[in-house]
């Protein structure tokens, strides 16, 4: 995993740090769901195999 720096509103953060302290998972691990969700959907072929 690499690591990256990213810049979100507060409410979005918020938000973030609140859905993964219900699912009892990283922020990190929260966004990288959303990331893969969002290619599988709309590039697929991006995603390794």
């Amino acid at each position: 995993m690499k690591r990256v720096s990213a810049y979100f509103d507060g409410d979005l953060q918020k938000a973030l740090k609140m859905k993964s302290a219900v699912k009892s998972i990283s922020v990190s691990e929260r966004v990288n769901d959303a990331v893969r969700s969002a290619l599988r959907e709309k590039h697929p072929e991006w995603l390794p195999t």
